[in-house]
């Protein structure tokens, strides 16, 4: 049993693993339609479940086993009472089991879904549990749980009971039997010693054989009433999102000359337009490209494609000095980026861990990292904090500022010193002091190439080329001089921010 036990949670955390890769490697168009928290309640909890299902399966085999030796040392000492009492006992264990299967199929898949739900509603609550506190919303959330929780009850109860219903119904039909029988018995003058013994042999095999049926009957019960979670991780591991690739080291791209993108269109599975048209662009080193237009015009999914989270239709293109990018140099491809990311996550964990992001072995880390929090300008913060750089953080506490959170964004970028910067809305948060201190510092560090989504018109100072998009296409690249008259969507924006006035590119 322990052996057993042992086996079939070392197989469910493998299962587990293996559930974690799939989300790992997943397109990102896929993790953009995956609901976080069923994506977590297939891990958590149908990856308990798999294990259980396969502990139970381990059961009935071993049951379905002994039963086997039982039956054959019945059959041997009495074969013709036990044929009956096979005959008589196993139609009934089979009529129920297959009567009761549409019911605990149903009440299993609705378990599911109650699990499913409960996640969404704790993963909401602490989502937003300020503004549920705020608006007195606390009495919605608790029946909202309430009301999962009592469904998920019932589900699970009724398919708790119907695990015992065989033996309630058989032992109440062996008693009715025995008191019919003594009453006939009784009533029709049969030799009492004789009819007893009789009935004594049927019932000593019918108390082996029960056992048995019961346990084979329990087991493949529990194994059903979890098929639906099963099926949630089959569902699951049956998409293969990327082709199985040779473990091959593969050489660095190197970037020298040019990053070329042509005849870049997306659309978004459900979309019923394009997201890009026909994008053309060369990046070169050196290059400080500020990204802006209207919400909606294609700028992140653009970003998304350059970054090799999409991929572009079958005729699109990126290359880098000439190379041109398929699906397994995706990885070497991105190295040569560091990543400031619209939503900046915090892990939870030190200050030090959330800049590191899990680069722990550099062999120098620490001058990695005193250089990364100067230039993000986080001096102050790490001797503001309790603990300095010991400081446990968390995405959920409000230990920091807005701005501060995308301070240890750029922190985290800065660290891994990669070719090309990547900043979409990376100091949308920031006062103007802080946002040009950092700027200024990321401008003077030894980045080749800074690429940035904003809104923001004070900052197109420190960019030499503007690339406006407008209904996901380019509608203008060219320098602040070139098209600060002549583009009527950066003119509008110029006069939104009057700082932008003195600006000289």
């Amino acid at each position: 049993i322990r052996h057993q036990s042992i086996t079939s949670h070392m197989i469910g955390s493998r299962v587990k693993l293996k559930l974690i890769n799939h989300f790992l490697t997943l397109d990102w168009e896929s993790i953009l339609q995956s609901p976080p928290a069923e994506s977590a309640s297939r891990v958590l909890n149908d990856g308990d479940q798999v294990a259980r299902i396969i502990i139970f399966s381990m059961h009935l085999i071993s049951r379905c086993i002994l039963s086997a030796i039982i039956v054959l040392a019945l059959l041997a000492y009495q074969p013709l009472i036990t044929v009956i009492l096979i005959g008589a006992i196993g139609p009934i264990y089979g009529v129920i089991f297959f009567g009761l299967k549409p019911t605990v199929l149903k009440n299993a898949a609705n378990a599911s879904n109650f699990v499913d739900y409960s996640m969404k509603i704790i993963r909401n609550m602490f989502g937003s549990i300020k503004e549920i506190i705020f608006y007195n919303n606390q009495q919605n959330v608790l029946l909202d749980f309430q009301d999962t929780n009592i469904g998920l009850a019932k589900a699970e109860g009724i398919n708790t009971a119907l695990a015992y219903i065989p033996r309630f119904v058989i032992d109440s039909v062996l008693l009715v039997l025995l008191i019919v029988s003594a009453i006939f018995a009784a009533s029709t003058g049969l030799d009492n010693t004789s009819y007893f013994l009789t009935l004594s042999v049927y019932g000593i095999a019918a108390m082996k054989l029960l056992p048995a049926f019961q346990n084979i009957f329990y087991f493949s019960h529990e194994i059903n009433s979890r098929y639906p979670y099963l099926q949630n991780i089959i569902a699951l591991l049956e998409k293969s999102p990327f082709d199985e690739e040779e473990d091959i080291p593969k050489k660095a791209f190197s970037f020298d000359n040019e990053i070329a993108l042509k005849k870049i269109s997306f659309q978004y599975k459900g979309a019923e337009k394009l997201s890009l048209d026909s994008i053309n662009i060369s990046i070169f080193p050196k290059d400080r490209i500020a990204i802006i237009g209207p919400s909606g015009s294609g700028k992140s999914t653009f970003l998304d494609i350059f970054l090799g989270f999409l991929k572009p239709d079958i005729s699109g293109s990126i290359s880098v000095d000439g190379h041109q990018i398929i699906k397994s140099d995706f990885s070497q491809y991105r190295q040569l980026f560091s990543l400031v990311p619209q939503k900046i996550y915090l892990l939870e964990g030190t200050l030090e861990e959330n800049i590191v992001f899990g680069d722990k072995n550099a062999h120098d880390k620490e001058s990695r990292l005193s250089r990364a929090i100067s230039l993000a300008g986080l001096e102050s913060l790490v001797h503001e904090l309790p603990l300095g750089l010991e400081t446990r953080l968390s995405d959920d506490q409000q230990t920091v500022s807005g701005g501060q959170k995308q301070s240890i964004g750029l922190a985290r970028a800065l660290y891994r010193k990669r070719k090309i910067l990547v900043l979409d809305e990376a100091t949308s948060a920031m006062d103007f002091n802080l946002e040009s201190k950092i700027l200024l510092n990321v401008s003077s560090a030894e980045f080749e190439t800074i690429i940035a989504i904003t809104h923001k018109a004070s900052i197109l100072k420190y960019f030499n080329k503007i690339c406006i998009f407008k209904d996901g296409r380019i509608e203008d690249f060219g320098s602040y001089a070139d098209l600060s008259n002549s583009n009527k969507f950066l003119s509008e924006m110029l006069k939104k921010n009057s700082s932008i006035d003195n600006i000289n590119i």
